[in-house]
């Protein structure tokens, strides 16, 4: 069986089960009533504006007195870096889930879910100080000459993850088919008021015009799974075959970070080792930066793989409401509750997602919390957002490279 062809069928399946796990990890004992049309679920955003608020503070302003502060108690970063203000700072966060029973008779049931996670963090930062003059460089070395400017950073990223699964059964309960249709989104930028290029001798040229680093990947998985009992298995093993099968996706990468790499490596290396890729067998992994498999470049045995039966795909856990409140599972994990207590964050977390609560959904609420998901696929940026954490280790990413940026002009003087 050719290498690409057994990742997609892998992919396919981890990514069935993986998604169900983090819903039925741990069936509770409430037993909701088994309807047709009942649904439940959850839509949250949350951006800089409510956690400003909560904190009755402006971050952007904070930023800045700790970066003044840092200059003022430095002499020697302050005699290079005078000036460094966060001229604009954003992130939100949006998170939606719902399941919904679309069939529940004599015959069968089908069981929908969604899940989105959405995610954006853009900063803009204006340094001004020392800067060493345009020109053509042999080496760092040679730098010898300085003079005062200001140059401007931002940089953003951006994540989305949306996931859409049916589970058909029959009416015994027993897991008939999946449906999926999953996606995922990256991208991260960063602008920089100049520009390095580097020769083929060593040497660079440095430029103090606009340039943008940027890289972006997105994929798409669409597939239905049948799942078949093997007969007088002794583990439940299940036979799962692929009857539909669509692996698509792309990668993209700015002008600017191909001719860096490109400078750096060898020229033509972007094209032709990233953005076209081939296995040591001869089989394409990217071409033109784009890559898709399908099921009709699978043989009949490369559509089928026998496993043991995965866990959390009974009819009882599939409606188990309880696995979505997800709030609750994590304050009620010991371990995140201690870290959230030993970092202070217990009071806030707690304050600022104490709407994302389950309940209950009529037809318009479901629609909305659909359309949330949706948008978070398509990367609207109202539902981007990341992690509190993660926005501060950016942040502090940022700091550490102005830092290492003064060190160095520093040791020029």
């Amino acid at each position: 069986m050719k290498p690409a062809k057994m990742i997609s069928i892998a992919i396919a399946t981890l990514l069935c089960i993986g998604f169900i796990s983090v819903f039925a990890a741990d069936a509770s004992a409430e037993d909701d009533p088994l309807q047709e049309g009942y649904a439940y679920g959850y839509s949250y955003k949350i951006d800089k504006a409510a956690i400003e608020k909560e904190l009755d503070m402006n971050l952007t302003d904070m930023i800045n007195g700790v970066l003044e502060g840092i200059l003022e108690e430095d002499e020697d970063v302050a005699s290079i870096i005078n000036g460094l203000t966060v001229d604009d700072l954003n992130f939100s966060l949006a998170l939606a889930a719902y399941m919904e029973v679309v069939k529940a008779d004599d015959t069968g049931y089908i069981i929908d879910y969604g899940f989105g996670f959405g995610a954006d963090f853009s900063i803009a930062v204006t340094v001004s100080g020392m800067f060493p003059k345009a020109g053509t460089y042999a080496s760092e070395d040679d730098i010898a000459e300085l003079e005062q400017r200001s140059v401007k950073f931002s940089f953003s990223v951006s994540f989305g993850v949306a996931v859409f699964a049916s589970f058909e059964l029959d009416a015994d309960g027993e897991l008939v088919s999946i449906t999926l249709d999953a996606s995922l989104r990256f991208s991260a930028s960063l602008k920089m008021g100049m520009t390095i290029q580097f020769k083929d001798d060593g040497s660079f040229v440095l430029s103090y015009k606009n340039s943008e680093y940027a890289v972006g990947i997105n994929a798409a998985l669409c597939a239905k799974l049948l799942f078949e009992p093997v007969e007088d298995s002794e583990c439940d093993e299940v036979a799962i075959t692929a009857d539909s099968l669509s692996l698509t996706g792309g990668v993209t990468i700015s002008k600017d970070l191909k001719a860096l790499i490109d400078s750096v490596i060898e020229e033509g290396y972007v094209d032709n080792n990233l953005l076209n890729m081939t296995t040591e067998d001869g089989i394409k992994i990217l071409t033109d930066g784009k890559f898709g498999i399908d099921l009709a470049d699978l043989t009949d045995e490369e559509k089928t793989t026998v496993m043991e039966r995965p866990a959390g795909l009974t009819l009882e856990e599939l409606t188990d409401t309880s696995n979505l409140d997800i709030f609750g599972q994590l304050m009620g994990n010991e371990e995140f509750a201690t870290l959230l207590e030993e970092a202070g964050l217990t009071e806030l977390f707690e304050s600022l997602l104490a709407d994302l609560e389950a309940s209950e959904l009529d037809e318009a609420q479901l629609k909305d919390v659909k359309g949330a998901i949706e948008e978070i696929k398509e990367g609207n940026e109202e539902y981007r957002g990341p992690r509190l954490v993660f926005i501060f280790v950016l942040v502090v990413v940022c700091l550490v490279l102005v830092a290492i940026l003064a060190l160095l002009l520093r040791n020029k003087v």
